[in-house]
């Protein structure tokens, strides 16, 4: 009996020992599954970024044409024009002048550019000096070389004489009335717009020319003043010289003019008076490409008894000294076909101390 209830207490407790390893096998199988679903729902961000990106290279999007859309309107019959042009915006007062200044100012750049140029070429340590030094004058042909700036200058001259009457007659020759020459001073300002090429004319050679003279004639009781100086423009008319000689004469005559006989005696620019700043005087004339000696308008120098002639040519520059050569203007004359003549003066002054 003993026996049978120690084999009955061994059985129980295997028994119970079974079922609790069971148990926990159980349990330890549920732990594991469970470990393993919460790692399976712990993904990286990045390998969350990854699949969704495989996703969709996996899926075809399919985006819908929309349809035309069409507007609906009433139709209108259309006026046919015939040789239709496209329209054109027609220029505004405004932009008119702002082109019209534009233009000017880059005409007058050109002009006091173009002096410049040609000023500061001029052989000022040879010729120039040997010359005024030696003969008292120095001439210059095809100084501006530019036909354009000087039909211009042309054509200014020709309006203020012709069209607004400004100039005036100059009887300094025994012509008198009927010397048909007319000057007046270029002096800028309220004028300019009369004459602007004239004007920029004396405003770059004043500029540029006085410190290459000074340099050239190696001055030393003075010195040429490069911001000041004196200009004109002369400009000679024959149909009033030919008018005045009929008026006076009493017949309407058209005889060559005796040009010796009407020239006026040598003088000094400065006329001997000490206190005239005037020292270097500069003509530039611009007279029609036929012109010639016949045609008077020149200028005479005289220095120790001998006498040398210059003759009016086109776009020819005279420099001289105003204080100490003597002088005169020939008379203008002119002929058939050859009516006007003009010339531009600078007086170059010396520098106020």
């Amino acid at each position: 009996v003993a026996a049978f209830k120690m084999t009955a207490i061994t059985y129980l407790f295997l028994s119970f020992l079974s079922l609790y390893q069971v148990d926990a096998f159980v349990s330890s199988k549920k732990s594991c599954v469970s470990l393993v679903k919460l790692q399976a729902r712990k993904v990286s961000f990045a390998e969350k970024k990854k699949r969704r990106a495989k996703k969709l290279a996996n899926q075809t999007v399919k985006l819908e044409t929309p349809s035309s859309v069409v507007f609906a309107r009433p139709d209108a019959p259309r006026k046919k024009v015939e040789n239709e042009e496209p329209a054109q915006a027609e220029p505004c007062p405004e932009q008119e002048k702002a082109t019209e200044l534009i233009s000017a100012q880059k005409k007058s750049v050109t002009m006091l550019k173009l002096v410049m140029e040609q000023v500061q070429a001029l052989p000022f340590d040879t010729n120039v000096a040997n010359d005024i030094n030696e003969k008292g004058f120095y001439v210059k042909d095809n100084f501006i070389q530019d036909e354009a700036s000087i039909l211009e200058m042309e054509q200014e001259a020709i309006s203020i004489h012709v069209e607004k009457g400004k100039l005036q007659l100059v009887a300094r020759t025994d012509l008198g009335v009927a010397s048909g020459e007319y000057s007046n001073a270029l002096k800028g300002g309220d004028d300019y717009a009369d004459s602007p090429r004239c004007t920029e004319f004396v405003v770059s050679l004043t500029r540029h020319m006085p410190p290459l003279l000074n340099d050239a004639l190696e001055l030393s009781d003075y010195k040429l003043d490069e911001s000041a100086s004196m200009g004109s423009l002369t400009f000679f008319d024959r149909k009033s010289q030919m008018s005045a000689l009929a008026m006076l004469t009493g017949s309407n005559t058209d005889e060559p003019i005796d040009i010796t006989g009407a020239s006026r005696s040598f003088e000094y620019v400065t006329a001997g008076n000490e206190d005239d700043a005037r020292k270097i005087s500069c003509i530039y004339f611009f007279t029609p490409a036929d012109w010639d000696s016949s045609c008077g308008g020149g200028v005479a120098f005289e220095r120790e008894g001998d006498e040398n002639i210059v003759e009016a040519k086109r776009d020819r520059l005279v420099l001289f000294k105003s204080d100490s050569l003597l002088y005169k203007h020939l008379p203008w004359k002119g002929r058939d076909g050859l009516e006007n003549g003009a010339c531009i003066v600078t007086h170059l002054v010396r520098k106020r101390e």
